[in-house]
């Protein structure tokens, strides 16, 4: 399995050296200001019943969480977006996996609130076997607690780099999940999840997969 960690490091050396530091210090604020602001007792926590939602396909059908939870368990990842190197890592080290979480008799989806057209593309980037669906607004999302307001002070470093929110998401309040991974039973009841405000650090493969 590839380690997930190093290529985060590596990715994070390869910005250190292309962006301007005020960009640099801009999202690491940001990071800081979520770890001080977001409230982990809003989060739905472990044991919890993982609620019902309405997901857009690729092809623009709403679907609900007894048509996917078919096997054993689910597991549902979280992603800001195509646009965040970090998920585009995470999404490939969920795909290297996959097989084995076929084997182990579990579902994976991923979820994001851009449009159907952004997760496409990616499926299509990263030959990836699972599928990407639209959390419209960030309805479940913010349903499970694991959402924030992007701050005033870094969304024109957003639009800098080509992030133009907007347009992704067709939503202009700049809302965006937190990077998270459930893991849920036959019971639609939460046994794992992995909820981190850095969006830098993601789970393993391999703690993932001992979840199964």
């Amino acid at each position: 399995m590839n380690n997930l960690q190093k290529q985060i490091e590596s990715l994070n050396e390869q910005l250190t050296s292309l962006l301007p530091r005020e960009i640099q210090d801009a999202f690491q604020n940001t990071i800081t200001e979520l770890l001080s602001n977001h409230s982990k007792k809003n989060v739905i926590p472990l044991a919890a019943t993982f609620p019902d939602f309405n997901l857009l396909t690729s092809s623009g059908e709403t679907i609900h969480l007894s048509d996917i939870h078919t096997e054993e368990k689910l597991i549902i990842a979280f992603f800001r977006g195509s646009w965040c190197p970090y998920c585009n890592l995470e999404l490939q080290a969920l795909e290297s996996v996959y097989t084995t979480i076929r084997s182990k008799k579990a579902v994976l989806i991923a979820v994001s609130p851009q449009l159907t057209p952004f997760n496409d593309q990616l499926t299509e980037q990263h030959q990836l076997s699972y599928p990407l669906l639209t959390d419209k607004n960030n309805a479940l999302a913010q349903q499970l607690g694991i959402t924030f307001e992007l701050p005033d002070f870094v969304r024109p470093y957003y639009k800098q780099l080509g992030i133009n929110l907007e347009d992704f998401n067709d939503d202009t309040r700049y809302i965006l999940p937190i990077p998270a991974i459930f893991v849920i039973d036959q019971n639609n009841v939460i046994c794992y999840s992995h909820i981190d405000p850095n969006y830098m650090n993601r789970v393993e493969m391999e703690t993932l997969i001992a979840q199964l």
